[in-house]
């Protein structure tokens, strides 16, 4: 999950929490122009069964980095639902949504941050994108979107291959034109 933040979101901050070290697996720190617009943190959990206690213990940890997002990345979710949950002001999503979850959070933070709106009107616009988000109307959007995103990675990982072997052959060619030449020596008998 880190490195793919890190590759969608190149101009953030997005920083490992060290093991040991209180707090979420993931600090996200959404940049502009150098100027901070929010914080997200990350918590990864592969569980066998959805423990409740680890949203508790996202939150706690949301409210003391004073991040205004808590992404809950898991394969296991409460009793009835699935894929993406909002529980306690914590976002429980399925690993595979987790970087189009962040991206929507990201704009969100962005035009916040662009309309210097104020903290109630902050508010009201989180819960509105929240309600989206676990809305029966996303998940189609996201899996419209997961599926561009898994065809575009895939066309771009086909032209990479491409890109590699046309490489090595233009290599293997240079590497035949700088070899010595070798000289003949014809005996007359």
């Amino acid at each position: 999950m880190f490195e793919s933040l890190r590759k969608e979101f190149p101009d953030d901050d997005i920083r490992r929490i060290p093991k040991g070290t209180p707090g979420a697996d993931i600090l996200h720190v959404v940049m502009l122009s150098g100027k901070k617009c929010g914080t997200i943190i990350y918590d990864s959990k592969n569980h066998n069964q959805f423990r409740h206690e680890h949203v508790s213990k996202l939150r706690a940890d949301q409210l003391a980095a004073q991040a205004e997002h808590a992404i809950l990345s898991t394969r296991k979710f409460p009793q009835g639902t699935r894929q993406l949950y909002l529980q306690d002001g914590v976002l429980l999503a399925n690993p595979a949504r987790v970087v189009l979850i962040a991206t929507l959070i990201r704009q969100h933070l962005l035009q916040l941050h662009a309309q210097r709106v104020s903290d109630i009107e902050r508010d009201s616009k989180t819960a509105a994108l929240y309600e989206f988000i676990i809305s029966s109307v996303a998940p189609p959007c996201c899996q419209g979107s997961t599926n561009v995103l898994r065809t575009f990675s895939n066309s771009k990982r086909k032209k990479l291959d491409g890109m590699k072997i046309i490489g090595r052959s233009r290599e293997r060619l240079s590497a035949g034109f700088k070899r010595p030449k070798r000289t003949l020596r014809i005996s007359s008998a």
